[in-house]
C-alpha cells in the first residue's frame, strides 16, 4: 500500500543520512523465493553492515495489539488486522534467508554471517509487552531523535544477547 511505501521511503532516507551508513548496504523490497509459511516471503529491508545482516519489518502508521490481534491503521484512519506478528514475519524471513544463504553459498563466509532482525515503528510509540515482544529489537517514534546507526547496534547486541552461546 502507499501508507507502507510512504513509511519504507521515509525509514529508506533516516538510513542513508545514518553516521557510517556508507559501509552498509541496503536492500528494499527483496522476495524470498523459498518462505516455510507463505509461497512468497519478503523482506521490507535488508541491512548489510561490518556487524551483521539485519532483516527489517517496517509497519507505518498506528499499530497496537490486543487480545493477540495486531493492528495497522493507516494514515486514512483505516484499520487493517492480522494475527501474525511483525515480530513473527521478520523472524520467519530472517531464517528462510538464512536458509537460502547457506544452500547458495555453502562454502562462503556469507553462509555463517551474524544475522537478526527488527521491527521498525517509525509513527507510534510502542510498549506493548509480551513473550513474543523484545523491545530491544523495536525501532519506534522515540528512536527517531537518535542516529539510525544507535538502533542498529542495539539490534546486534539484543539479537547477540538471544543467541544460545553456542552461536556467538
Amino acid at each position: 500500500s502507499s501508507v507502507r511505501s510512504g513509511a519504507e521511503r521515509r525509514l529508506f532516507g533516516v538510513i542513508r543520512q545514518a553516521p557510517h551508513s556508507n559501509q552498509w548496504i541496503c536492500l528494499h523490497s527483496l522476495a524470498l523465493a523459498r518462505h516455510e509459511t507463505k509461497r512468497r516471503g519478503e523482506i521490507d529491508f535488508l541491512l548489510l553492515t561490518p556487524i551483521g545482516l539485519f532483516v527489517l519489518e517496517v509497519k507505518g502508521g498506528r499499530v497496537r495489539r490486543e487480545s493477540g490481534v495486531w493492528t495497522y491503521i493507516d494514515r486514512y484512519g483505516v484499520a487493517h488486522q492480522r494475527a501474525e506478528s511483525p515480530f513473527d514475519q521478520a523472524s520467519s524471513a530472517m531464517f528462510a534467508l538464512e536458509r537460502d544463504l547457506k544452500k547458495q553459498f555453502p562454502d562462503s563466509p556469507i553462509a555463517n554471517a551474524f544475522l537478526g532482525y527488527g521491527v521498525v515503528l517509525p509513527d507510534v510509540k510502542f510498549d506493548a509487552v509480551g513473550a513474543d515482544i523484545d523491545s530491544g529489537l523495536v525501532y519506534d517514534s522515540r528512536d527517531r531523535q537518535r542516529p539510525f546507526t544507535s538502533y542498529v547496534q542495539r539490534l546486534a547486541r539484543s539479537t547477540r544477547d538471544r543467541q544460545p552461546a553456542s552461536r556467538h
